[in-house]
């Protein structure tokens, strides 16, 4: 009876991401490059694609046909190419097995086989992931159905969320991390409950194997291999019998040596990459004394150019694959000293892990889009299918390393407590669930320290992805904890907490909010000022500075492209990102005329600051590097005030650009979020056509010039103005007047 529950709560599970995964339009994640060293060695066609912007469900495998099965599917399991990037990966196993089924089922409906469909591969990362979190439901039980109902529910919002599913239907190692993950909390849980030798060994069988492939996902999970063969076998606690100890302590020593095995075998450009990124685009990122820095690290300064620099750029006269940089650069500067330089600079730490926290708060990539060309015209666009777990993350931003610091102590503290607390009653099998536990919570600060310390800040967000999805694991072994010793002292406790934690964060997030007195107007303050449509202009006061007092409106005013038509490159169909060219700006600069001619004269003319996209750059009047992107608004400022490429212009109503928002909106804690997308006049540099928009969620993605978006016009005006009724606030807004002297 147990056997066939379980396998209808499989069904049901696994129907479930069925539906969210195959549902049309197809949905994916969008390649960042990362895609050709995984598929190159596999046999696919190296295809050039519209990378980043687009999901794709099709592609070419080399050397497969209808007449010869034999050879074709020899060619799947140990194609005839050469590995170009020497880059091995346990994920080899899923796509292979995958390619195997898509070949077979091509064959018997008759169609080409050597087209591969990405969502077999999807589906069997699916097949596995919902058995995992099957065994996982059905190993937690509490005293009433109705709470076994309602937590299930819980984890399938947070586990089946589109955030961890989407990669999937991707050639990401993530999708194996996160299918590899569930099955080894799945089968663990199950062995420890199980009081079957025969299913014991299935299930720790189970264990080591998705242990071993999620160790082998990627080099950066070598750490939680030795962690995962370290305590496991405190599973001795629970199975006393021989045959599943000798199983345990051999597979623990074998998981041991395959992590330092396959960490050693790491391609030597890509451990070269990562070393250059957690130096130069990690600690020297952002650092007001870089050459001190470099100093601590015994890095010769000649190198002192290629601080707040990533591996993929051109890096002028040094090869960072020398000998020479090897020995100067890399010999100094291991992981382990990069660990004892953060170790020694203690502030320097908590910065970059808070920068963690905040980038953790997005499960999926923010600069990789969802779905197909034929599905989606609009470049990089994203699905908001099952994404309620994603938008509640992403409100925690700002708060997300108070949340992870408070609730990752008081994790520790209670497993630390669990764990004493049942060896000393001899509960066998509550030991080894809080072991299981403490290997959670080791798991998932490991993820969360080595992406910014072994990578610096390269494509953080998709490298907190285990982070996120082992913190929300966390989170649910909290609730479960929580309900199994429900009482009143643990409502007072679990609650006092929470409420400390939420006041330490509010205090520090308002710490930062400027509410000194700026003359007649206050930071904050919401004033009328013209008309649009036979409507009175809300704005809101952003900053007081030499040109006055910087005012945003309150909403978009239009809903238009940035730039329809890029009138310098005809070969650019998307419209072009150089604001001064802009139809925007020529749009806001008759926008003007809606004011009266006493409120004309209250908007300055002001001198602005501009930053430039790489097709832009000859027009610079400064900078000598790229303006780094960031979705995150706390970060999204970059190198905007120290090296990034600019110009000036001069405005009387204009757009905010990433540095105003970042410092004069976010950091004023006024709203972002408004109803619709909309411009800011900043450029995204790797493109001729994209320019950065905030989306409804309060966060800085790109899109191409020619498609639309909200108008949000910002204007100085004097600073000799006067109120002359109203009180400030958003019902009320002050009307104001030039001050008579």
């Amino acid at each position: 009876m147990e056997n066939i529950k379980r396998q209808w709560i499989f069904l049901l599970i696994f129907a479930f991401c069925l539906v969210l995964l195959l549902k049309e339009p197809f949905v994916g994640i969008a390649d960042n490059s990362d895609y050709y060293r995984v598929i190159q060695p596999l046999g696919f066609q190296p295809e050039i694609s519209n990378r980043y912007f687009y999901a794709y469900n099709y592609y070419t495998v080399n050397d497969v046909s209808s007449v010869d099965i034999k050879g074709s599917l020899s060619n799947i399991i140990s194609p005839k190419v050469e590995n170009d990037n020497e880059y091995f990966s346990t994920q080899f196993i899923f796509i292979k097995i995958s390619m195997i089924i898509n070949y077979l089922l091509k064959i018997i409906l008759g169609k080409s086989p050597e087209i591969f469909n990405i969502k077999i591969l999807g589906i069997l990362y699916a097949g596995i992931y919902s058995y995992g979190l099957c065994l996982f439901l059905t190993n937690i039980s509490f005293k009433y159905k109705y709470i076994n109902f309602l937590f299930s529910i819980i984890s399938m919002v947070i586990l089946c969320d589109m955030g961890y599913l989407l990669y999937f239907n991707s050639f990401f190692g993530e999708a194996t991390i996160i299918a590899s993950l569930m099955m080894i909390l799945g089968s663990l849980t199950a062995f420890i409950k199980t009081e079957s030798k025969m299913k014991s060994i299935y299930y720790i069988s189970l264990f080591y194997i998705f242990a071993l492939a999620l160790t082998g996902a990627k080099v950066a999970n070598t750490p939680i291999g030795i962690l995962i063969g370290i305590f496991s076998l405190a599973l001795f606690i629970v199975k006393k019998d021989r045959l599943n100890r000798a199983v345990i302590l051999i597979c623990s020593l074998l998981i041991i040596y395959f992590s330092i095995f396959y960490y050693m075998k790491t391609p030597r450009w890509m451990s070269q990459v990562n070393n250059y990124h957690s130096i130069f685009y990690g600690i020297t990122k952002g650092s007001n004394e870089p050459d001190k820095d470099l100093k601590e690290l015994s890095i010769p300064l000649k190198y002192l150019p290629l601080t707040n620099t990533h591996g993929f750029l051109d890096h002028g006269e040094f090869d960072i694959y020398s000998e020479e940089f090897q020995k100067e650069v890399y010999h100094n500067a291991s992981f382990l000293d990069i660990l004892k330089f953060y170790f020694l600079n203690p502030s320097r730490a908590v910065e970059k892990l808070k920068l963690s926290a905040d980038s953790s708060v997005i499960i999926r990539p923010s600069y990789l889009g969802n779905y197909s060309k034929e599905d989606e015209p609009e470049r990089l666009s994203f699905t908001e299918r099952f994404s309620l777990w994603s938008n509640i993350r992403k409100n925690t931003l700002g708060y997300a390393f108070y949340i992870i610091i408070t609730f990752s102590v008081l994790f520790f503290i209670i497993n630390i407590y669990e764990i004493i607390n049942n060896i000393k009653q001899y509960n066998h099998e509550k030991t080894a669930f809080a072991f299981a536990a403490l290997l959670l919570f080791l798991t998932t600060m490991s993820q969360f320290v080595i992406p910014v310390i072994g990578n610096g800040e390269a494509d953080l967000q998709k490298h907190m992805l285990l982070f996120n999805l082992c913190f929300d694991l966390m989170i649910l072994a909290g609730i479960c904890w929580f309900i199994k010793n429900f009482s009143t002292k643990t409502v007072i406790v679990v609650a006092l907490t929470a409420f400390v934690a939420f006041l330490i964060a509010i205090f520090i997030q308002t710490a930062n909010v400027d509410t000194k007195e700026t003359g007649s107007l206050k930071i904050g303050q919401y004033i009328y000022l013209g008309s649009y449509k036979n409507e009175p202009l809300k704005w809101v006061v952003l900053n007081k500075d030499e040109n006055g007092y910087l005012l945003w409106c309150d909403n978009a005013v239009e809903y238009m492209e940035f730039d329809n038509l890029d009138e310098t490159n005809t070969d650019n169909i998307y419209g072009s990102n150089d604001w001064i060219e802009s139809d925007v700006r020529k749009w806001l600069f008759e926008f003007k005329n809606n004011f009266n001619d006493e409120e004309k004269l209250l908007i300055k003319d002001v001198k602005l600051k501009n930053i430039l996209s790489y097709n832009n750059i000859e027009k610079n009047m400064g900078g000598n590097k790229p303006f780094y992107w960031n979705s995150i608004t706390s970060y999204v400022s970059q190198n905007y005030n120290t090296d990034a490429y600019y110009n000036y212009s001069a405005e009387s109503v204009f757009l905010l650009d990433a540095y105003q928002l970042q410092k004069y909106v976010y950091e004023n804690n006024i709203s972002l979020k408004k109803h619709e997308r909309y411009w800011l006049r900043t450029p995204y540099y790797s493109s001729v056509s994209m320019v950065r928009i905030v989306d409804r969620d309060g966060f800085v993605y790109h899109k191409d010039a020619n498609v639309k978006a909200g108008v949000i016009p910002a204007v100085y005006i004097d600073e000799n103005v006067s109120a002359v009724k109203g009180d400030g606030t958003y019902i009320n807004p002050i009307t104001i007047e030039k001050s008579r002297r």
